[in-house]
């Protein structure tokens, strides 16, 4: 045995003493040997040696299944196994390692993939990265989803802007203009041009006063102290000044339908503003309405509230527009239909009034067959 190892020893060429890694070599060599000599006392037990492997494995949190097998190398029988027969090994990885120095020896050890392991171990960094993830695109997506909203009401109130400076040049011009004529060129002792001319400046300086006070309605929203006066409201007298008021400023005739249930409303709410949010919408509604509007007005008690409900038989309205009719500044832009002037801040003060009373407004609407605005105001207990 001593010839035996010194040829061993010398044919792999480990030299004692030269360097450190040769005592690395024949401690390795001694092992080996030592392993074989004890094999060939006591046949090596894959029981025992896969409770000790499974241990080693669960020390390092990996609980998977592995089976082994020792191979004569020489003439690649198998010595032992306690692989089952009908396992698939070529979905199994394969971990090889030699031991023996005379007799070319070597453990097969077959584990599962330890990929899915892995990735159960690696969970909760995992879904930590996710939602991180997550909440970073969330974020990019509403940061971009702010700035083009941010775009397009910088938009809108450059449009409104232009408009309004527009809108209240023309009125100050004609007025101006009629003023003019009737200092410079003496027409006082003409009755009937005078009062042409005064009509005129009436109706442009009311023209006028209607767009100041739609433009002062915006700040409300800016108003944290601002309250409103509640007192009862009869609704049939407020609505029959309502539609006189139209019947003079209109520029065509229109025909008003009204229905009550019961027959005489009585509601609380601030009376100015009341007034101010159905003029708007029949104001609308007249416009919108071609040559012969034909509007209806229902208003009923239901459940502690008051549903009022105006409708008309105009062009309607878009589906893709009806989330937006209520934002400031927005405007319906219609090639096909002659453009109708406004600024955008009607409808938003309606719904701002409107929600200041702790109410509701909703629009059903249908492209050329008109539209219909139901309001529903809370009253006292539910208010």
């Amino acid at each position: 045995p001593h010839n035996k190892a010194g040829k061993m020893l010398k044919s792999t060429a480990v030299e004692v003493g030269n360097d450190f890694s040769s005592l690395g070599e024949l401690g390795l060599q001694m092992q080996q040997t030592l392993h074989e000599v004890i094999d060939s006392v006591k046949p090596i037990d894959l029981a025992k040696f896969d409770s000790i492997l499974s241990s080693h494995l669960q020390k390092g949190g990996l609980d998977i299944r592995h089976y082994t097998e020792i191979w004569d190398l020489e003439d690649s029988t198998v010595i032992t196994s306690s692989v089952p027969a009908n396992l698939n090994r070529t979905k199994c990885n394969l971990h090889k390692w030699d031991y023996s120095t005379y007799h070319k020896r070597a453990y097969f050890v077959y584990t599962e993939p330890t990929r899915w392991v892995t990735i159960r171990m690696m969970s909760g960094i995992l879904f930590s990265s996710f939602l991180i993830l997550l909440i970073l695109i969330l974020s990019f997506a509403y940061m971009f989803w702010f700035l083009i909203h941010q775009k397009t009401v910088e938009q809108l109130k450059d449009d409104f802007t232009h408009n309004v400076t527009h809108e209240l040049k023309t009125p100050i011009a004609i007025t101006y203009a009629a003023v003019e004529a009737m200092i410079h060129y003496n027409i006082t002792g003409n009755k009937e041009k005078t009062n042409k001319y005064l009509y005129i400046c009436h109706e442009e300086l009311q023209r006028l006063g209607n767009m100041v006070e739609q433009i002062l309605s915006l700040s409300l929203e800016h108003k944290k102290d601002f309250k409103l006066k509640y007192e009862k409201v009869n609704l049939n007298e407020l609505l029959d000044k309502i539609i006189e008021q139209q019947t003079i400023k209109s520029p065509k005739p229109f025909h008003v339908r009204q229905e009550f249930m019961p027959d005489g409303i009585i509601l609380e709410a601030d009376r100015t503003h009341l007034y101010n949010i159905l003029s708007n919408i029949l104001d609308n509604a007249i416009k919108y309405s071609g040559d012969n509007p034909q509007i209806r007005i229902e208003a009923e008690e239901r459940d502690c509230s008051v549903i009022i409900r105006i409708t008309d038989n105009g062009i309607g309205i878009e589906e893709e527009h009806l989330t937006h009719i209520f934002d400031k500044f927005y405007r319906i832009s219609n090639s096909k239909q002659p453009p109708v002037k406004g600024y955008g801040i009607g409808l938003f003060y309606v719904k701002t009034m409107i929600q200041k009373h702790n109410g509701t407004i909703r629009v059903e609407s249908q492209p050329g067959k008109g539209s219909c605005f139901i309001i529903t105001l809370p009253q006292t207990n539910e208010r």
